[in-house]
């Protein structure tokens, strides 16, 4: 039978001991890097490309010893090797490459543990696989596309994080120059939200951004006082209720657009007297 790694470990200590060798030399090794090889992968579509690496050992015999003892043994060994990549290999779709070799080196591991017959001869094998070509090509397409889609996210966030702390303190500037009103519990008027996002983008604008803005709310300004002053003009003609329910819509969107508190007029006070002869 033969020798296992362990076992051969402890005879070397026990030599080094009795001798007085505190530092053995390591066991020589003889590597044989195979052929590239095809087999199959799952659905039978593609097949991995496979490349084993054999070491053989023998103690401190010399290479050209290990070569030669391991001639013997190496169609035994190869075939073992085929079968067991075979049967893993066919288990794995054929663009998981990585995780079918990780799972193949585990079974080579476990069969070169199992030992040679006869002979203090022992083997260990690594494996390693690769997609087919045309895996390949669609797995770079993909990955393409996905990196692309992460650095667009990534950069989205940092645009995002960049202009939400520009137009707050944009909008803290409008207010030192009397154009708007801030409340930090509430968010801006509509009619600045564009305004704002402008300024974040292209401060080297800004002057003509903030005339623009300030003509703009005079212009909605004199829109809502003209509005507010029909109404009162026209108040001894029409029904209170009727004309609140009538304009309300039109009232609430200008002063929406200002950026004013609005109330809900939805209803009509109890409180609140209706014209004689109506209920």
């Amino acid at each position: 039978m033969s020798a296992g790694p362990e076992e051969q470990g402890s005879m070397r200590r026990l030599r080094a001991w009795f001798g007085g060798d505190s530092d053995p030399r390591p066991d020589m090794e003889y590597v044989i890097v195979g052929e590239a090889f095809q087999t199959p992968s799952k659905g039978e579509a593609f097949a991995f490309s496979v490349v084993i690496r054999t070491a053989w050992q023998d103690g401190q015999r010399a290479v050209e010893r290990i070569r030669k003892r391991a001639g013997l043994y190496a169609s035994l060994v190869d075939e073992q090797v085929t079968v067991v990549t075979r049967c893993v290999l066919r288990s794995y779709p054929p663009n998981l490459a990585a995780e079918a070799e990780t799972h193949l080196n585990a079974k080579l591991e476990q069969l070169a543990r199992a030992g040679l017959p006869d002979t203090t001869l022992t083997w260990r094998a690594r494996a390693e696989v690769a997609v087919a070509a045309e895996v390949q090509t669609l797995q770079q397409a993909a990955w393409t596309r996905a990196l692309e889609q992460g650095a667009l996210h990534e950069y989205s966030q940092q645009i995002v994080t960049n202009y939400t702390e520009l137009a707050t303190k944009w909008r803290q500037l409008l207010v030192a120059l009397g154009v708007h009103e801030f409340d930090a519990d509430q968010p801006p008027a509509p009619y600045l939200t564009r305004h704002l996002l402008r300024l974040a983008a292209q401060p080297q604008e800004a002057p003509n951004i903030v005339d623009r803005l300030a003509e703009q709310r005079e212009s909605k300004d004199r829109d809502l006082l003209n509005a507010v002053a029909q109404a009162v003009s026209n108040t001894a003609n029409v029904d209170l209720l009727e004309f609140e329910l009538a304009h309300n819509s039109a009232l609430s969107r200008l002063m929406e657009w200002a950026g004013l508190p609005v109330n809900d007029w939805s209803n009509p006070s109890p409180s609140r007297p209706t014209s004689a002869g109506r209920p």
